[in-house]
């Protein structure tokens, strides 16, 4: 009987949703070399900055969604928002692109799964692979967002 093994995972994995993939998975899919491909990546949009500490009930149909509803309630969230900002703005990026650099340099991560819903947003995050974090970067980001 032949053995067919996974050859890819799509968990949810975001630097607003980690625990659940990095907790048990990352480790899995290392030592099986099984690609993953996280959807979700800018946790509903969250990531880009979209949402600000200014107005915590922004005009917009994810603010219902458990995940956004959850960060836009949360200071922590606004804090890790700043870190992506300040390493965007010493790479001339935008959070978006950081947020999915981050989940590029992460050695199990194949390719994000982007959620564009139009053109724009699309090309908004197209330049994300172009972006090169340093170790430095990633730790502070880890560090911004090791409670999730």
């Amino acid at each position: 009987m032949q053995t067919i093994g996974f050859d890819c995972l799509q968990p949810h994995y975001s630097l607003f949703n980690r625990a659940e993939y990095e907790r048990e998975l990352a480790a899995a899919c290392a030592d099986q070399q099984v690609g993953v491909i996280p959807y979700s990546p800018l946790a509903a949009g969250f990531a880009t900055g979209k949402y600000r500490r200014e107005d915590r009930n922004p005009d917009t149909t994810r603010r219902s969604s458990g995940l956004v509803s959850r960060l836009i309630d949360d200071e922590d969230a606004y804090r890790a928002l700043d870190v992506l900002a300040e390493i965007g703005q010493a790479h001339n990026a935008g959070m978006a692109h950081v947020a999915l650099a981050w989940l590029l340099a992460k050695p199990t991560v194949t390719a994000p799964i982007i959620g564009a819903r139009t053109v724009s947003q699309l090309r908004e995050v197209l330049g994300a692979v172009d972006v090169r974090l340093s170790d430095h970067d990633v730790a502070r980001i880890d560090a911004a967002t090791a409670k999730y």
